[in-house]
């Protein structure tokens, strides 16, 4: 009665040959996960993977089963950090859309490496394009979206400032209408990302804002401007040699 049981463990370890471009990309999500922590564990010392993996990182993140997703974030993750950003920014638009279109309906872990993930590909280059995608996902009807959407976008603002090409017209914008929101983390989340904006420009800039909020919101954004900023925590990446 020995041979049927290894059968199945054949088959199973029959994919694991097959090219790890091939098997990303295979229909059998437990092959799939396979190459995904296989890719995890290669990509820290073979910095040729990021050839192999970069046309493949749009669709590695727009990952449809949910144990494939929970490794898929962190290896968009470790790739947006890879040495190169300029490999990084070449794709960062495209990973940042299905980042969070996949990532932020997660499970709350994945949620928190998407959100990760999307910071590290505006570190490595500029914050700009991942804004752009995430001001535009303010509305998404997922109601776990636009919450995860504005609170990367207030990280983003604490931890590389509006400079540089931020688009911090566009995020004023995209968070007029949602301080009226009939969902309590959407109006938070869209106080949040005010008072981290405050912080950097000082409160003129948001007058255009404030003169329509509930005084509540109005004093918490007043505090934070008047708090003000040291300056980014994290830096993007061409300023942190300097």
């Amino acid at each position: 009665g020995g041979a049927p049981p290894s059968q199945p463990a054949a088959a199973a370890a029959a994919p694991a040959s097959g090219a790890l471009e091939d098997r990303l990309q295979d229909r059998n999500w437990k092959v799939r996960k396979e190459a995904l922590e296989e890719a995890c564990r290669r990509i820290d010392t073979e910095d040729e993977l990021f050839a192999t993996l970069t046309p493949l990182m749009v669709k590695i993140c727009d990952e449809s089963n949910a144990s494939c997703l929970a490794v898929a974030v962190d290896l968009a993750l470790k790739f947006a950090g890879g040495p190169d950003g300029a490999v990084a920014a070449g794709v960062a638009e495209g990973c940042v859309r299905k980042l969070v279109d996949k990532g932020f309906n997660g499970r709350p872990k994945v949620v928190e490496t998407a959100e990760a993930a999307i910071l590290k590909f505006m570190e490595v280059d500029t914050c700009g394009p991942a804004v752009a995608v995430l001001v535009g996902q303010f509305g998404n009807r997922k109601p776990k979206i636009p919450p995860a959407c504005l609170g990367a976008v207030a990280k983003a603002v604490e931890a590389f400032g509006v400079g540089d090409g931020f688009p911090v017209q566009d995020v004023l914008a995209g968070i007029k209408p949602l301080f009226s929101s009939g969902k309590a983390p959407v109006r938070d989340g869209a106080v949040r990302v005010a008072a981290e904006i405050g912080k950097c420009t000082g409160v003129a800039l948001l007058q255009p804002l404030l003169d329509d909020l509930r005084d509540a919101q109005k004093a918490e954004i007043e505090k934070s401007a008047a708090e003000g900023t040291m300056g980014p925590s994290v830096g993007l990446r061409k300023h942190q040699a300097a």
